[in-house]
């Protein structure tokens, strides 16, 4: 698991983890990763927990005993944690500075991996997700992209794709320098080792993973009761399935938290429509973004003073939101589609990730029409 606040690997947590497109790294034997990593760290990493396989979501954490809400389930001390310290200074005086600080965690596994089983961090790196168990979308091709582009998040995804070559550019003369420590990077080996932060994931309960600066070590504290066999799940944070998608590689088939971005421009007729009806000088418009300042945003939380302005808005808006309906519900019919193009062309896990991602979004869309419709037939303009 990387953390956000300090670039690093937490190998016990990390090795947990499974793509729910499939299972962990496929050469990792759990009894041998576990004594390497007591040997490691010096120290027992949990009393109460033990590594398995789920079927859903192959290599997991279970719970070896009881477990209470709020206890300590996991210690890993800072030594066994892949941190930006650990990259040779020498590689370190040749790097521009525009690289950041997860770019020079890729490169520190990717040189660990480069090592084999002569890397004191082998059972840990062998214990990774391969590049075809990864489905973070900076991964998709266009192909498999093109499935969202009704999403605000497909932008997002092209933006990161983007980025993140930017970054292997800005890198790879110093990964050229030492061919002996890194091997032949390409970018999708950059992509891959981008990628690689994850855990098993529960969006409702889950068990959150912090670090304890002052024991200098990373702690995982459960938020519910867990009985002895039963899956322990980390909680990323109260993600949209667009946003675990993009960055995580995985979706909920109900996420309580979607919430589609939904960006309403008006096209130069609208605007001549609206400057000729409704408003019709640049200080009423003024006026309508001053109100809007003085309230938090919400949909009818502060209604315009003007009620005719207000019903237009929230037609204009209703509009809005039947287009994006349209556009979503085509988009998961043609994934419904079995020899359809998106059958055909996108990883079959990738697909259901797309499908999960619509479908959310989809859900929130038609709650907020049904809302602003409702809204517009109830409101009344004073007479």
């Amino acid at each position: 698991m990387r953390f956000r606040f300090a670039p690093r690997r937490c190998a016990a947590a990390a090795a947990a983890s499974a793509s729910k497109g499939g299972g962990g790294g496929g050469d990792c034997d759990c009894s041998v990763f576990l004594r390497w990593l007591r040997s490691k760290s010096g120290t027992h990493i949990s009393s109460v927990l033990s590594l398995g396989t789920s079927s859903a979501f192959g290599r997991s954490l279970f719970a070896s005993e009881p477990i209470q809400e709020g206890d300590c389930i996991m210690q890993v001390p800072y030594h066994v944690q892949l941190t930006l310290d650990k990259l040779p200074q020498k590689f370190n005086t040749l790097l521009d500075h525009a690289v950041g600080d997860t770019s020079k965690l890729a490169a520190l596994l990717i040189m660990e991996q480069h090592l084999g089983n002569e890397s004191g961090w082998a059972p840990y790196i062998k214990s990774l997700p391969t590049k075809d168990q990864m489905h973070n979308m900076v991964l998709w091709d266009l192909n498999e992209l093109h499935a969202v582009q009704n999403s605000s998040i497909y932008d997002e995804a092209i933006e990161h794709k983007e980025q993140a070559k930017k970054e292997f550019l800005a890198l790879k003369p110093a990964l050229d320098h030492f061919p002996h420590l890194f091997g032949e990077v390409k970018l999708g080996d950059f992509m891959h080792a981008s990628a690689l932060d994850f855990l098993n994931h529960d969006g409702v309960f889950g068990s959150v993973l912090i670090y304890d600066e002052q024991k200098d070590v990373c702690e995982i504290i459960a938020d519910r009761n867990y009985a002895v066999g039963e899956q322990v799940m980390i909680r990323y944070g109260k993600y949209s399935n667009a946003t675990l998608a993009l960055n995580f590689g995985f979706t909920l088939a109900r996420n309580i938290y979607d919430q589609p971005d939904s960006p309403f421009r008006l096209d130069t007729k609208e605007f001549l429509l609206m400057s000729n009806g409704m408003i019709t000088t640049s200080l009423e418009l003024e006026e309508m973004a001053m109100e809007a300042a003085e309230s938090d945003g919400r949909l009818a939380r502060c209604p315009l003073k003007n009620m005719e302005r207000e019903i237009h808005a929230h037609r204009r808006l209703l509009l809005h939101f039947a287009e994006m309906i349209q556009g979503h519900s085509a988009a998961i019919e043609q994934l419904e589609i079995v020899d359809g193009p998106a059958s055909r062309s996108m990883h079959p896990f990738r697909k259901e990730m797309a499908k999960d991602l619509l479908v959310g979004e989809l859900r929130v869309l038609e709650s907020a029409h049904a809302w602003v419709a409702n809204y517009c037939e109830t409101i009344k303009i004073p007479q």
